[in-house]
């Protein structure tokens, strides 16, 4: 039997609901449903027509009813850090989002705080200085929340990342970071190196190539 054509919501936000995947139909119906996650960590099966024309937007629990993710206007600078909030949010807890293993399914959340209230999070964190900045967790197995959150660039994020980094070396087992300062070499290059399969001589010896500029 050939199954009509239906349009994937899976990974689709509506309202504090989001969706995860396709749900079984209901005996005698013709209604495609679907298996939604709320912000509350709720699981509920809605109808996908009444999630594209905007009637379900919750698990229907009061109590776990959140403010709408999009505050009433959006300047500039909050476009720039609200792309940032929701992907906050979908790392953590959207199961269709690529990035979902190395959040959530480690047990990574967004606080209380934050996790409903974009007004919030703006609040705490401040505007994104700009689009090579992200939202950077200090300790990485923390949570995201204050006290515990930055904007960073990638090189910035990379050398936090090094600060957990151990190698050993003659010396001993010490911190890549502290390491690399012996050498010409960035710290960050250092340990992608390391994470390709290069041993610790060869990734601290071998130059960075430089790259050759084209003539205008």
């Amino acid at each position: 039997m050939t199954m009509g054509k239906y349009v994937n919501l899976a990974g689709r936000e509506f309202g504090s609901l989001i969706v995860v995947r396709r749900a079984p139909k209901e005996k005698g119906s013709r209604k495609t449903l679907w298996l939604c996650r709320c912000a509350c960590g709720q699981e509920v099966v809605r109808d996908g027509y009444k999630l594209v024309a905007g009637i379900s937007k919750t698990c229907g629990q009061e109590s776990h009813k959140i403010s709408s993710p999009r505050p009433p206007s959006l300047t500039a600078e909050h476009k720039l850090t609200y792309v940032s909030w929701r992907k906050m949010r979908e790392r953590c807890y959207n199961l269709n989002s690529h990035k979902y293993p190395n959040y959530g399914a480690r047990g990574i959340e967004v606080c209380s705080a934050w996790r409903d209230d974009f007004v919030q999070f703006f609040a705490d964190m401040g505007p994104r200085p700009s689009k090579d900045h992200s939202i950077d967790r200090i300790d990485a197995n923390g949570h995201y929340e204050p006290g515990n959150c930055r904007w960073a660039t990638r090189q910035e994020q990379a050398e936090n990342k090094t600060c957990t980094v151990f190698v050993e070396t003659p010396e001993g087992r010490v911190k890549l970071i502290d390491y690399a300062k012996r050498f010409p070499i960035p710290a960050n290059i250092i340990y992608a190196r390391l994470i390709i399969g290069w041993d610790l001589e060869r990734a601290v010896s071998t130059p960075v190539r430089k790259t050759k500029r084209s003539k205008q």
